[in-house]
């Protein structure tokens, strides 16, 4: 049962000990793979160099690749990969440590190193039937034993 659905979402990311705040509004396409599994798809915009950044909304910047988010009530994968800017994949499961990997995806200069660092996701909550219209990843980052802050990812689908 593979169902393609167009829609406009929000994405936003805040750190709950961090000045840190981003949001996006913009169109995806929500697929349904089963009953309680999707995959969502959407363009994510470059990331703004500093010279840019202050002058230019984030709106302004051409796709620089795909976001993926395939997700159920009991995980969430997320994946970014951009035409030679920054990666990365987030696997967050309910009350355990997932894996957040960044790299620089840069195609013509070999093998690039990997940032590895550990999450463990607090709360993992998915609403709405039969399509989803909510999803939030509440979660701590870390790297060995040093904590790198608490996180709330949160995803509205508005059908």
């Amino acid at each position: 049962m593979l169902t393609h659905h167009r829609c406009p979402v929000s994405l936003s990311l805040v750190a709950k000990d961090l000045p840190l705040w981003s949001a996006v509004d913009t169109y995806a396409t929500l697929c349904q793979q089963d009953r309680d599994r999707f995959h969502l798809r959407l363009k994510h915009p470059s990331f703004p160099t500093p010279e840019t950044a202050l002058a230019t909304p984030w709106t302004a910047h051409p796709p620089a690749g795909m976001l993926w988010l395939e997700f159920s009530s009991q995980r969430v994968l997320l994946t970014l990969q951009g035409r030679g800017q920054l990666g990365y994949r987030h696997h967050w499961a309910n009350g355990v440590y997932g894996t957040s990997r960044y790299w620089l995806d840069a195609p013509n200069q070999g093998l690039q190193p990997v940032i590895a660092l550990r999450n463990f996701t607090r709360q993992l909550v998915v609403s709405g039937y039969p399509l989803p219209d909510r999803l939030q990843i509440d979660y701590e980052l870390w790297s060995g034993q040093l904590p790198l802050g608490q996180y709330i990812l949160h995803l509205d689908i508005h059908h």
